[in-house]
This record gives C-alpha cells, sequence and structure tokens, in this order.
C-alpha cells in the first residue's frame, strides 16, 4: 500500500489516488493538475495581452487626445527645412516676399505656423531677423515638401539683397484640426 501522505481522493471518484497523478487509475478522469497549469498560462497569456493593449491604448490616447495641440514640434525641428528660399520683388522693387519650399524628412506630418528668417551681412554676421507666420499654409506631410510665399512688405536695400536662411520656428502637429489664432 503506497504512503497515505502521497495519495489524494479524485474529484470525480472520491477513490485513493496517488498525489502525482493526472487521471485517475479508476474513472479515467483528469484529476485536474495539468488543467491548472493550462489554466494559470491562459490567465498570464491573458494579462499580457491586455497590459499591451492598455498600453498601445494609452501611447495612442497620449498622442492624440491628452496634449491640446498634439506632439510637440521642438523634438522634431531637425527634420523639417526651408530649402530653395529666395527673396524677390512685388511689383514695385521696395515690397519684397519671401518664397521656398518646406520639406519634411519625418514620419509626422506638420502644420506650419511660423517660419524665422534671418538676413546676413557678407561677412555671416547678423542684419536683420524677421518671424512670418503662415496661416493658410497645408500641412506637410511626412516624406513630402510644400511650397510657400509670404509677403514681407517693405525691407531696406541693404536687407534685402543681404544673404536670406530660414528655419522653421513654430509648427504644430497635422494629424490634429488647425486651431484658431
Amino acid at each position: 500500500m503506497p504512503d497515505p501522505a502521497a495519495l489524494r481522493t479524485c474529484p470525480t471518484c472520491a477513490e485513493a489516488i496517488k498525489a502525482a497523478a493526472r487521471r485517475c487509475p479508476y474513472c479515467q478522469s483528469p484529476t485536474g493538475r495539468g488543467d491548472l497549469r493550462r489554466q494559470e498560462w491562459g490567465t498570464l497569456a491573458a494579462a499580457l495581452v491586455g497590459g499591451g493593449i492598455l498600453l498601445a491604448s494609452g501611447a495612442w490616447l497620449d498622442a492624440k487626445l491628452d496634449r491640446p495641440h498634439g506632439r510637440p514640434f521642438v523634438p522634431h525641428r531637425g527634420q523639417v527645412d526651408v530649402v530653395r528660399l529666395a527673396v524677390e520683388a512685388m511689383g514695385d522693387s521696395t515690397r519684397y516676399a519671401a518664397l521656398g519650399f518646406i520639406t519634411n524628412r519625418g514620419r509626422i506630418p506638420w502644420r506650419i505656423r511660423e517660419l524665422e528668417l534671418r538676413f546676413l551681412n557678407p561677412d555671416g554676421s547678423l542684419l536683420d531677423v524677421r518671424h512670418l507666420s503662415l496661416n493658410d499654409l497645408p500641412v506637410v506631410p511626412p516624406a513630402a515638401e510644400a511650397a510657400f510665399r509670404v509677403p514681407l512688405g517693405r525691407l531696406p536695400e541693404r536687407v534685402a539683397t543681404a544673404t536670406v536662411t530660414a528655419r522653421v520656428h513654430r509648427a504644430t502637429d497635422g494629424d490634429r484640426a488647425p486651431d484658431p489664432d
């Protein structure tokens, strides 16, 4: 007779069986040990899948809802460039406009709100800075570019003929609806 401490009762037929048995030798019903292990793994798998879904949902909501203006632009500024920039006279020679293209090398669409133009002396020193609002520019999609033309108004001759550089100063998340100024 086996050691009574190594025995347990079958949950189906109430016979004494070995504690390690997975099936009752009398009624052939599962004793629950393997089922319990499968249930534990199933619970763990469900918890992991549920946790992953919660994390993904939280990240999506953070990007879409929690920030009133969407994703911040400053960390992505290096992915958006102003290229083929020029300053040209409009009609008469005293009014000027800036024109060029904005290229988005990133993976986020950006709604360009403001450009910073820097006019430089021949020696490279700063002559003038202008901030231009681009309220009607469409969203610049990822891996694309958009043209712009913005009136500058009257410029002194030394500023109009200076070397000009530009960068995107302010942009908002292109996935969000435009917010009124």
